[in-house]
């Protein structure tokens, strides 16, 4: 769960950027920073993500470090996102939970790190060279891979100075590309790709546990009704004929309506029970859709961190999104 930290300023924030600031460089950073926050929170990542970086040129405070990895994260940069966030996991300055928070992120960026890989089939493969290039990155070796951010890229291989691939792809988040050429430099294996719609690990029970208890909870309304709807109408008999019925009909009418006066307290009770469990078990223990890296709605609530121009300390707010 990405977690947006905001210091705030004695000043409001303005949407003016350093590039427009002609004030000194530490109150450009600081509205370049407050300006990146309000487009973080509005979900312009690439505005949020250049106000970020203004900030970041002016001073590489902890805080500024953790939203400016935060925002390339957002926009399918976890190779600088995990640099950023290494860099503040490796700064002695930063507070032990920005710490955390930054190593979880951190983990979740590397899971978003695509990559091309080449395997030359072949029991001589030891002797040839094979360059891969992707993009403006090359690698050599007996099976170089290039980790990259997902994308559009070029990918050309060559054996032996021989080109024997050349073509444009697009990597998805976690895809892994991997091309095996033969002795005569054909491709002769496609990609081996991870799956690009990959279905969240499931951490709680199955959705149908819920759905089977609403359903159950139904049946046994209806079947309440009806018993409701069945003693009242035995009671309305028994005060019409008891007065004309001999002592022993009258009795035998009697207990039938005590009967079902019982079996509809019983329903009332089944449906009550299997409603309230199914209602805990939907709202605690069912897993609607697996733990992902969820979007949820941004909430603030008041913190005190370091000012950014490190004069002490300065009232802010912390934001969950």
């Amino acid at each position: 769960m990405s977690i947006l930290l905001i210091a705030a300023m004695t000043q409001p924030a303005l949407a003016q950027g350093a590039e427009e600031c002609d004030l000194t460089p530490r109150e450009c950073g600081r509205r370049a920073f407050d300006a990146g926050v309000e487009a973080f929170k509005k979900e312009d990542y690439p505005a949020a993500l250049a106000q970020f970086r203004q900030a970041y040129e002016v001073q590489q405070h902890p805080i500024v470090v953790f939203n400016l990895a935060l925002a390339e994260a957002k926009l399918n940069l976890p190779l600088e996102a995990m640099e950023h966030f290494e860099q503040l996991l490796a700064d002695p300055a930063a507070e032990a939970e920005l710490k955390s928070r930054a190593k979880t992120e951190l983990e979740l960026a590397q899971g978003l790190v695509a990559s091309v890989s080449v395997e030359f089939l072949g029991s001589d493969k030891g002797s040839r060279s094979i360059e891969l290039q992707v993009g403006d990155q090359s690698s050599k070796g007996d099976a170089p891979t290039i980790r990259v951010n997902p994308g559009k890229y070029h990918v050309s291989v060559t054996v032996d100075g021989k080109e024997v691939v050349s073509r444009d792809l697009e990597l998805a988040p976690s895809e892994r590309f991997r091309l095996a050429v033969d002795q005569s430099g054909a491709v002769t294996a496609p990609q081996d790709s991870a799956p690009k719609d990959v279905q969240p690990e499931q951490h709680g029970l199955s959705p149908v546990w819920a759905y089977v208890g609403v359903g159950l909870t139904a049946v046994l309304g209806g079947l309440t009704l009806w018993s409701g709807l069945d003693t009242q109408a035995a009671v309305q008999d028994f005060d019409e004929r008891e007065a004309t019925l001999p002592e022993a009909e009258a009795q035998a009418l009697l207990d039938d309506g005590h009967a079902k006066e019982t079996r509809t307290n019983i329903l009332i009770g089944a449906t009550g029970v299997v409603g309230v469990t199914t209602l805990v078990l939907a709202a605690f223990f069912v897993d609607w859709g697996g733990r992902k890296h969820p979007e949820q709605a941004f909430v603030t609530g008041p913190v005190v961190g370091p000012a950014l121009d490190g004069s002490g300390l300065s009232l802010g707010y912390r934001g969950r999104f």
